[in-house]
Parts: structure tokens; sequence; C-alpha cells
């Protein structure tokens, strides 16, 4: 009854991190995991997000999936708000390039087809 509104979770042994989200994920909760030390790695990789401090060791920040710089609980929301953006933005810019590389590659294919004798080949005007 307690886990509903549990929303941070903090000095926990790992052996306590990994049943809180093994219940969290069998609830359908989203969870989001920080940690330093090495011991924390079974934790990141269970969790949905994993986050590494700045303090964090070396193996720590290589598991994370996401890696803050410095040691505030504060930055959790603006990195994830970056994060975010910077994933929308990401697939605006595949979408666009996707789109623009497919009607290039249609209009020249087009016009050589409907232009028989050329002086250049297909793959000479996408250069």
């Amino acid at each position: 009854a307690l886990l509903p509104d549990l929303r941070l979770l903090s000095r926990f042994s790992t052996k306590h991190k990994e049943l809180f989200i093994g219940t969290l994920r069998k609830q359908g909760a989203v969870v989001a995991v920080a940690g330093t030390q090495l011991c924390d790695v079974p934790c990141l990789e269970r969790g949905h997000i994993g986050i590494a401090m700045a303090s964090a060791a070396d193996g720590v920040k290589q598991k994370a999936d996401l890696l803050l710089h410095d040691n505030r609980f504060s930055s959790f929301p603006e990195a994830v708000r970056w994060s975010r953006v910077l994933t929308q933005n990401l697939h605006k810019f595949l979408q666009f390039h996707g789109a623009a590389c497919t009607t290039v590659l249609v209009f020249t294919c087009v016009g050589n087809v409907a232009v028989q004798a050329s002086d250049y080949q297909t793959t000479q005007s996408l250069m």
C-alpha cells in the first residue's frame, strides 16, 4: 500500500533496491535508478533508466543510460527534459533527411529515365 506513494528512495542496500525495482516494475511503474558504486550496477541495469552521478565509479558510468555532471538530485528533471528535447529533435531531423533523400533519389531516377541521352550517370548527379 505504501509503494504507489513513493517517489524517491535513498540509502538502501543493493538487495533492497533490487526488491523495490522488481516490485515497482511488476506494478507497471517506470523506474529510474541512480547509483555511484559498483554494487549499484545490477540495479542500474534492472531499472528503466540508469543514472550515474558525477562522483560515480567508472564502471557505473559505463552502464548508466544518463550521466549527470553534478551530484544533485534536483538535476534529474532538467536532464530528462533535455534528453527528451534532444530525442525529439533527432527524430525530426531523421524524418526530414529521409524525406529529402527519397525525393532527390526519385527525381534523379525519373529524370534519367525520361531523358535517355545523358552525359552523366545517376550516381554523379547525387554528388
